[in-house]
């Protein structure tokens, strides 16, 4: 089974109870500051499910199953094996001290360089890339973006990869497509 951070929506309740409705083998592991779902399941969830989907903000996948804020900047690396250009990548976390967010950018970019790969990153350590932003700068296609996701508490690490977000755009389409019907 794979492991998956959910960010949950305004009513994370709700959130969980539809992620356990779509879900079959839906197995909740922990909530974190009852704003993020890890859980595990067999499903191989995409973008396609989280659209479908009304409660959930974004959907990571896990890369490691354990380690610590070192291993960051060579694990975004390695997600960039294949490939020519500039780098766009971003960070999103919790429980992550600010100083140490920005110190993480300056080392992922510093580990890039030292790939032969320049780079750039959406967000900073106050605040993490809107969602709108992850789509509009492939940050969700694997060929050419990045945000990796790290959750921490106090006796828990966990390290993963955005796949799925809402996008806005999709909102705006179904809205000018419902006002064009009712016409």
């Amino acid at each position: 089974m794979t492991t998956y951070a959910a960010f949950l929506g305004h009513l994370p309740h709700i959130s969980v109870a539809e992620l356990a409705a779509v879900l079959p083998d839906f197995s909740l592991v922990r909530i974190l500051r009852n704003s993020v779902a890890i859980f595990r399941t067999s499903a191989d969830l995409t973008e396609a499910e989280l659209d479908e989907w009304g409660g959930i903000v974004l959907v990571a996948k896990e890369l490691k199953p354990d380690g610590n804020l070192n291993i960051i900047p060579q694990v975004l690396s390695s997600e960039f094996t294949t490939g020519k250009g500039k780098v766009t990548f971003s960070l999103r976390t919790m429980n992550v001290p600010k100083p140490k967010i920005k110190q993480l950018y300056r080392q992922c970019k510093d580990e890039l360089k030292k790939r032969g790969r320049s780079s750039r990153y959406v967000g900073n350590e106050n605040q993490p890339a809107a969602t709108v932003l992850l789509h509009d700068a492939g940050l969700l296609n694997p060929k050419e973006g990045c945000e990796l996701v790290i959750l921490q508490d106090e006796d828990f690490f966990w390290l993963g990869r955005s796949i799925a977000a809402q996008n806005p755009h999709a909102y705006t389409c179904l809205l000018y497509t419902s006002d064009a019907a009712d016409e």
